[in-house]
């Protein structure tokens, strides 16, 4: 069986790569591309997959389910939101070297604290951190009730530390 060319419309065999006239290729766009050819082909396919695969479970964001939170849980978890502390007074004392401090304690939950750490943060005049100290109250603070702790010693401070300029948080309660 005999064909014709594409360029030259010349008479050529059926199964001719080339025009034996012109040399024009016959050979089909994706016989002649095949680079090509294989990128479009993976192309269509995985835009076929999506289209048609089913959304995969592990894909999908998981829907929060928030369980009501049980404040006694929260209180033994989280001492430091149900203290309050007031810093009353800071000192100096021991030749002007040593942190004194009197706080006052308040306990908002309805469990009661003991062996409560307390963090002392001491700043300069420009606000710069110079010293963070710990100090546990080894006492019991009763659901409900505010206690007052006096002449807390927080050990030598640095000379730069700026005593009317401090900071205290809970960093630690056990539950009693």
């Amino acid at each position: 069986m005999k064909n014709h060319c594409k360029a030259c419309k010349g008479e050529i065999p059926a199964d001719a790569k080339r025009c034996k006239h012109c040399g024009s290729d016959q050979r089909s766009w994706i016989f002649k591309h095949p680079l090509w050819t294989i990128i479009i082909f993976l192309f269509a396919l995985g835009v076929a997959g999506s289209i048609f695969d089913e959304p995969n479970s592990t894909m999908q964001p998981k829907a929060e389910t928030q369980l009501p939170e049980d404040p006694a849980v929260d209180m033994r978890a989280n001492p430091e939101k149900y203290i309050e502390v007031k810093l009353l007074k800071s000192y100096r004392d021991g030749f002007g070297t040593v942190g004194m401090h009197d706080v006052e304690l308040t306990n908002k939950a309805t469990i009661d604290y003991k062996d409560i750490e307390l963090r002392f943060t001491y700043f300069s005049k420009s606000q710069a951190t110079l010293d963070n100290k710990t100090y546990a109250i080894y006492d019991i603070l009763p659901a409900g009730t505010k206690k007052k702790f006096n002449d807390l010693n927080t050990g030598f401070l640095n000379e730069a530390v700026q005593i009317d300029a401090v900071s205290v948080y809970v960093k630690r309660a056990s539950v009693k």
